[in-house]
This record gives structure tokens, sequence and C-alpha cells, in this order.
């Protein structure tokens, strides 16, 4: 006979030689690979869709509080105008706080990023300054 080959051990069995060795089934390997490429392609789609939602909403908040503002400035001057002695000089800050909100809104739609403490701040407090990143939607004077 000719050499052996490794791993396998002839035995003798009623006068035969008989060779015992493993049989490897790629099938089933191939399965499970295709498998876990096909859970791994859903996992990077179900984060892509998540990390869209979660810039959505992101996104629908930073507008939604520039309009609520414009909303309670708008109320706030028709109340100030309809009095029986109208305060013009509130009824313009309230105005221009509409204008204001309105170019923050617009600038986050063209795709600014307006978030967070930059809306938190009111008139009279701290504003951000000049050169500062919040201060595209702020308007820093």
């Amino acid at each position: 006979m000719g050499r052996r080959q490794p791993g396998l051990r002839p035995r003798k069995w009623k006068q035969r030689r008989v060779f015992f060795g493993g049989h490897l089934d790629r099938t089933e390997r191939k399965w499970v690979e295709e498998a876990l490429q096909k859970a791994q392609a859903e996992l990077a789609h179900v984060t892509r869709v998540t990390t869209l939602g979660e810039l959505t909403a992101s996104i629908t908040h930073d507008i939604n509080q520039p309009l609520a503002a414009m909303a309670t400035n708008a109320n706030a001057a028709l109340r100030w105008l309809s009095s029986d002695s109208p305060n013009l000089v509130e009824a313009h800050e309230a105005i221009r706080r509409i204008v204001r909100d309105g170019d923050r809104a617009g600038k986050i739609i063209e795709g600014g990023s307006c978030s967070g403490q930059e809306s938190a701040a009111e008139d009279g407090l701290a504003r951000p300054q000049r050169g500062d990143r919040r201060s595209r939607c702020y308007g820093a004077q």
C-alpha cells in the first residue's frame, strides 16, 4: 500500500484493512454563513431605520420649538395691541421675536443644526457670542 494519510489509522477487522476518517459537510456551513450574512444585513437595515427615526424626531423637535415660540409671541402681541391702552413697545418686541424665531426655523430647515441650549435661552438671558456654533441659529448680536 501507499503512504498513509495523517489522521487515518488502518485497523484490522476480519482480516481486512479498514480506514476510519471524518466527513465535513460543507453545505451546512455554507447555509450558516448565508444566514449570518442575511442577519447582518437585516441588522444594518434596522440600524439605519432607527437612526433615521431619531434624526426625524430631532429635526421635528428643533423646528417645533421656534414655531411654538412664534405662536406664544403672536398671542402676546395681540393681547398688548387689543388692550384699552395698547403697549406698542411690548408688541414691537414680541413681533421682533417672531421674526427671529421664524429665521431660526428657516435655518433649521436649510440644514443648520440649531438644537438644544440655544432654544432654551430667553430674551434678557445670556446669548451665544458671535462665532459660537449656536449663534447662527439664535442670531448673536
